[in-house]
């Protein structure tokens, strides 16, 4: 099987650890060659296609020589096609085949679900499978130095868990103009594990954050009806009137660096600051 990285998705694989989905037969043997990324054994093969801007499900059957007659054979399986049909950049499908016909497919829908699709004879079976999440609570404390998300990053906050912290005090603090040195904050935050491997930061379930010797703080609370929000430890929401900034950030566009190349200059030059796009 040869892949040509200049036309095709980018591709990552490897030989399929259990026996084949459909058909009897021994355990495929260990894996033999491994070229552009997919490994390769007798009669069977996984290959995982990360989607790339435009791709579809027919583009990619195309391009690794996948039976088109099982592409429509799937797309027929009722209630599988809405599933297929919207890929996103970036997420992962993996294909098993033989030959070039499609045994099972894997696509996550989410966080906590995963479609497989599997063949039976000339049919194919879809179900919809949970993916639990394991949430582990976690500590974070940082001192701010130079700025919030490069004290935040050495005590192991991912951007997103920065950002959230940001709009829940953005009520109370001004993190573009009144951030000091020596300010600190503490952060109970949960961290969401998948068969034992890190997924991402989920929701900060308590926070304190002190700014010019001013503690402030925070407890996440969810209602009898679902909604969430964040209150002081008397029971006041943290959501106020007005923000003390102008305007609430998004995320970091370039971060504060000694050695950063300057966008426009082409040379590299100190970036002394945080840049939010709103």
């Amino acid at each position: 099987f040869q892949a040509d990285r200049a036309q095709r998705p980018e591709i990552t694989g490897s030989a399929s650890s259990q026996p084949p989905l459909a058909g009897p037969g021994p355990t495929p043997p260990a894996p033999l060659t491994a070229q552009a990324g997919v490994m390769l054994v007798p009669g069977l093969a996984t290959i995982e296609v990360i989607v790339r801007r435009n791709d579809t499900l027919d583009r990619i059957f195309r391009q690794f020589e996948l039976s088109l007659t099982d592409l429509a054979n799937l797309r027929a399986v009722a209630g599988t096609r809405a599933m297929l049909d919207r890929l996103m950049p970036g997420e992962a499908l993996r294909f098993h085949h033989r030959d070039g016909s499609l045994i099972g497919l894997e696509r996550n829908l989410s966080l906590t679900e995963q479609l497989r699709v599997t063949r039976a004879g000339e049919d194919f079976h879809a179900d919809v499978v949970a993916r639990p999440i394991q949430a582990r609570t976690q500590l974070a404390h940082a001192v701010i130095d130079s700025s919030l998300f490069e004290a935040g990053t050495d005590a192991g906050l991912q951007d997103q868990t920065l950002l959230e912290l940001a709009r829940i005090f953005g009520w109370d603090i001004d993190f573009a103009l009144e951030l000091r040195s020596g300010d600190e904050f503490t952060v109970s935050y949960e961290r969401l594990f998948q068969d034992g491997q890190y997924l991402q930061d989920g929701a900060i379930l308590a926070a304190s954050f002190t700014n010019q010797g001013r503690e402030v703080r925070a407890v996440r609370f969810v209602a009898p009806d679902g909604s969430v929000g964040y209150y002081s430890p008397d029971g006041h929401s943290m959501q106020k009137a007005l923000l003390r900034a102008p305007l609430e950030f998004r995320r970091v566009s370039s971060r504060f660096s000694t050695a950063r190349l300057h966008p426009i200059l082409n040379r590299v030059r100190a970036h002394e600051g945080v840049d939010y796009a709103a």
